[in-house]
């Protein structure tokens, strides 16, 4: 994975809303109907398991061409913004959106006691996002899309970035090239994707317990490498 130099922003209004926002550039992608498919099917997946349906988790897959970083991430009123979301043709407002639009009707009630609904503009204030509801129609991907930017919100920074890893390495794993962008949380500053590996403890117990089995350490450290992981035993119980 490479570095950019994006930046996204997020604004201290957004903090009692969706505190939550990490981002990604995958560039030389090789898009057609097919992938455009297999992406929504991934992102419905995610947002409907990992997700919550979209409560905890919402992921947004823009066409990076048409907008212009540094990015931002911050609440405003209902009816402050206006932009064409897809499916539609003409502008909206974020309430109007909530009371017309398809996706607006199903996840209203996500923002419901919320004075404040969450945006992601581009440097000169073109929506990218209404998460976790729409994308804008500007940032629409279609077979002609090489670039794409993907943002990541929602209330649990665990799972939003187990998320972002999971759409950018299925993109990569197809030869698009990732690159890394930074957040900028007031004081905190993360660059994400992260993809650096981590330690994770297992027992055999807990395996054979969990799935009603009687497999042995060895039989268990097979069948999670075949997965792509890699074990070693730190005795007959544990594996790292």
């Amino acid at each position: 994975m490479q570095s950019s130099d994006i930046t996204l922003h997020v604004d201290p209004s957004v903090k009692t809303v969706r505190p939550y926002v990490v981002t990604a550039l995958v560039k030389n992608v090789t898009m057609t109907d097919e992938l455009i498919a297999s992406l929504m099917d991934l992102q419905e997946k995610l947002h409907f398991g990992l997700g919550r349906n979209r409560k905890k988790v919402a992921i947004g897959v823009h066409n990076f061409e048409p907008v212009l970083p540094p990015f931002t991430y911050k609440a405003v009123e209902p009816d402050a913004v206006q932009f064409i979301p897809l499916q539609k043709t003409e502008y909206m407002t974020l309430r109007e959106i909530l009371t017309r639009h398809e996706k607006g009707i199903d996840y209203a009630h996500i923002l419901e006691g919320h004075e404040l609904y969450p945006l992601i503009v581009d440097k000169n204030n073109n929506v990218l996002s209404f998460p976790p509801i729409i994308n804008g129609s500007l940032t629409e991907v279609t077979p002609y899309t090489t670039e794409i930017f993907i943002d990541v919100t929602g209330t649990d920074p665990y799972a939003i970035n187990y998320a972002l890893n999971i759409v950018t390495t299925a993109l990569a794993e197809r030869g698009s090239q990732l690159y890394s962008t930074t957040v900028i949380d007031g004081d905190h500053i993360t660059l994400t994707p992260n993809l650096e590996p981590h330690r994770q403890s297992l027992t055999v117990s807990y395996v054979n317990k969990i799935l009603g089995t009687n497999l042995s350490s060895a039989e268990i450290q097979s069948c999670l490498e075949k997965m792509g992981y890699v074990i070693s035993l730190t005795n007959k119980e544990t594996l790292v």
